[in-house]
C-alpha cells in the first residue's frame, strides 16, 4: 500500500473517532502572551483526534486525565510549538509536550493533562 494512501486512511479514522468522541466540536489550540494573556492561535474542526493515553510518572504511578491528540500537519504549523492551552467545547487540557510531525507522518502529536 502507498504511504499516501495509507496516510489518508489514518487521517479518515482520526476524523471518524473524533466524532464519536467529541461530536462537531472544534480543538482550539491558545498560546498565551504576556501583553495579551491567552490568545487562539488555531481552530480545528477536521483532521484531528484524541484519545486517553496511561501517563506513568517517575515514580512509576499511572497519572489520571492524561490525553493525546493528533492533528494534521498542513503547511506550516510551527506556531502549534507555543501551545500551551487546548480547548474542546467546555473542556480544557494543559499542553504538556508537543511533537512536530517525523518522516512520512502527517501528524502533529500534543500530549496534554485535564484542567
Amino acid at each position: 500500500m502507498k504511504t499516501e494512501t495509507y496516510q489518508n486512511l489514518t487521517i479518515a479514522a482520526l476524523d471518524r473517532l473524533r466524532v464519536q468522541q467529541f461530536g462537531s466540536d472544534t480543538l482550539k489550540l491558545f498560546g498565551i502572551t504576556p501583553e495579551t494573556g491567552e490568545t487562539l492561535l488555531a481552530e480545528f474542526t477536521v483532521n484531528w483526534g484524541g484519545q486517553r493515553v496511561v501517563a506513568t510518572t517517575e515514580s512509576g504511578t499511572n497519572e489520571t486525565g492524561a490525553w493525546q491528540f493528533q492533528v494534521k500537519a498542513e503547511g506550516d504549523q510551527a506556531f502549534i510549538l507555543k501551545a500551551v492551552v487546548l480547548k474542546i467545547g467546555a473542556r480544557r487540557w494543559k499542553v504538556k509536550k508537543v511533537e512536530a510531525p517525523m518522516g512520512n507522518s502527517l501528524l502533529w502529536k500534543i500530549k496534554a493533562e485535564v484542567q
